[in-house]
């Protein structure tokens, strides 16, 4: 009884997710090529813990078999060491890489979100394969060979939104305190949904007819004048691309809000559903790759009932939080990669994308103590999933103490955010950063709004503190506008999963940077 039940539920939340999962699988890319990609990813499964995608066996650490393999359940103390050999071999490479170039660029790069562990796979062995392309013109041009690592995180909406219904209870995993109240659970969704219709009913209305406000030319060229005093701007600063869209794809993109768009009826509830537990779920999981749900085992074992008694301090001692990404980091700290930082061979560039951004920030608060850790020469945030509070709260500390760093924040044009749809327009419109500020987030102050959203960041730009301004570029990808995109003849983002399309090369400068104004 409790299998079929079991199956059942699962099978009609799946069938739920599964338009939502399509929708958002442009957060990733398609791949063709194949590549020793090991040394350059680190795979963790929903505990921020096991390498899942890659075969690293404890008998055979140099196996470079690609596997797809779901994680298995069990717990034991063969994780650690299994992930402790893989970041070595990752370390190795990478002084391997730094001895047989004069200077290399290690690039750290997070995906966002809805991104299926086979996605992230493919994804890596394509980005991974024309950087090698692009190194072999790089270092005949005597520029830094790039050495990318991907943080593969498993990301899935559906997977996070079963977590919410079967596993996570008050921040723990429960799986039979997790089925029992599932149910109830489920009802609270349906009931939170079917509540919520006139609010979300609301905001779809108000977007079909809502006219989106975007400054012209002169408007941010007076932007630009208002926030820099001077000229040591040039490459950064702010920058709208210009709209460059057809009267006729115009006229039916409002022509669609009519007849397929009716169905949003449906479909906006059943996002509003999913939407918010998926949503709190999935910001889990970028918090357990730094410190690991499996780190809390200790205090649930009986011997630890009291966690701070005398004798349970004495046992446990200092524990270093050891999430996979903390791991990879701490090895990072090595002196050797601190002294290759200041004969310059070594650079740090930083690329999140989505809520690889929320990753990113929280990898500033973590990391960056100028005794131990590398200091990061680019940050990068493609449409930033993080909030405007946690750019506050992370790179705003860390571009005051670090002058030389700079920070790109690059955004959709706002029309694009505010339109872009799928399926014929039968989901609610916008991008996955509209969905989150207007379904999956509950925002107490705009700064609790998404910062990878042009109107957002704008707002933001006045509270900037002025000596860090010039290390910060915030640039609109213009609709259909090549100059947006600086490498000549490369794809521009239209849509919020575009950023990290190969065609984009994210990886380069030109995309980053602002044409001068």
């Amino acid at each position: 009884m409790k299998l079929i039940y079991g199956e059942k539920m699962k099978n009609l939340i799946k069938l739920i997710l599964s338009i939502i999962t399509i929708y958002f699988s442009g957060c990733s890319s398609h791949a063709v090529y194949e590549a020793n990609i090991l040394p350059h990813m680190l795979a963790l499964d929903r505990h921020g813990k096991k390498d899942c995608l890659v075969r690293v066996e404890i008998p055979d650490v140099d196996s470079t078999k690609l596997k797809d393999i779901n994680c298995p359940e069990d717990r034991n103390d063969q994780d650690d060491k299994i992930i402790d050999k893989h970041i070595k071999r990752i370390i190795d490479e990478l002084e391997d890489t730094i001895s047989k170039n004069d200077k290399v660029e290690l690039l750290l790069f997070v995906h966002g979100g809805m991104v299926s562990k086979e996605k992230a796979l493919e994804e890596t062995k394509q980005i991974l394969f024309n950087i090698g392309l692009d190194n072999i013109a790089r270092k005949q041009s005597g520029r830094s060979y790039i050495y990318p690592i991907f943080v593969n995180w498993e990301s899935g909406m559906d997977e996070a939104y079963l977590d919410h219904l079967y596993r996570i209870r008050q921040g723990s995993e429960s799986n039979v305190l997790g089925f029992i109240s599932s149910p109830l659970y489920l009802i609270a969704d349906f009931g939170r949904a079917f509540s919520r219709i006139p609010v979300t009913y609301g905001y779809q209305g108000w977007n079909a007819v809502k006219h989106i406000s975007v400054e012209n030319a002169q408007e941010v060229k007076e932007m630009n004048s208002t926030f820099y005093t001077d000229n040591s701007h040039d490459g950064h600063g702010i920058w709208l691309g210009v709209d460059n869209t057809s009267n006729l794809k115009k006229w039916m993109e409002k022509s669609t809000y009519l007849v397929p768009g009716a169905v949003k009826l449906i479909t906006t509830p059943m996002l509003d559903m999913v939407g918010k537990s998926g949503w709190d779920n999935m910001l889990r999981r970028t918090k357990l790759l730094f410190r690991s749900s499996i780190d809390y085992n200790k205090f649930d074992e009986p011997s630890a009932i009291d966690p701070f008694n005398s004798s349970t301090i004495q046992s446990l001692g200092y524990r270093n939080s050891n999430g996979g990404l903390s791991k990879l980091m701490r090895a990072l700290q090595q002196p050797q990669f601190r002294k290759y930082q200041q004969s310059k061979k070594l650079s740090v560039t930083l690329i999140g994308h989505s809520m690889g951004a929320i990753v990113m920030s929280e990898l500033l608060r973590r990391f960056s103590d100028d005794n131990k850790d590398l200091t990061y020469s680019e940050i990068v945030y493609m449409a930033a999933a993080c909030t405007i509070r946690d750019f506050e709260e992370a790179v705003i500390p860390y571009l005051s103490k670090h002058k030389e760093t700079n920070f790109y924040n690059l955004t959709l044009h706002p029309i694009a955010e505010e339109n872009e749809n799928v399926f014929i327009d039968i989901l609610p419109r916008g991008s996955l950063l509209v969905w989150i500020d207007d379904f999956a987030s509950t925002p107490a102050t705009r700064d609790d709004l998404t910062l990878g959203r042009w109107n957002n960041a704008k707002i933001e730009w006045s509270f900037i503190p002025k000596d860090v301004r010039k290390q910060i570029t915030l640039k609109a990808f213009g609709i259909e506008d090549p100059s947006t995109n600086l490498g000549k003849g490369n794809k521009i983002p239209q849509k919020h999963g575009e950023f990290n399309d190969i065609d984009t090369y994210f990886w380069r400068p030109e995309f980053w940077h602002a044409p001068k104004n």
